[in-house]
């Protein structure tokens, strides 16, 4: 076997692969245009959005927690500062 003729069996592979791949078929039956549909596929992209949904919320409650901490961190740093009640630390006062 020639070593060019294995080289173009492969390029013309390798361009049938992207054109299928860039121009997938418009026509056809429902598994040919979009591919198998099993319960078991629809199980797990169902668990992946079920995840997804999860992580988001999770993330939105981190959020307003962390928000909620650094208004209370603030409120908490005004009080003190502007509270005359309580005793300075200042070096030079006295």
């Amino acid at each position: 076997m020639d070593l060019r003729w294995v080289g173009r069996v492969a390029l013309v592979a390798v361009i049938g692969i992207a054109a299928l791949f860039l121009f997938p078929l418009a026509h056809g039956s429902y598994s040919a245009t979009h591919g198998p549909s099993t319960a078991l596929r629809a199980k797990h992209l169902r668990n992946v959005l079920m995840f997804v949904i999860s992580a988001a919320a999770f993330g939105l409650v981190q959020a307003v927690a962390l928000l909620i901490l650094i208004c209370l961190a603030f409120a908490a740093a005004d009080t003190v500062a502007l509270s005359p009640s309580l005793p300075s630390y200042a070096p030079l006062r006295r």
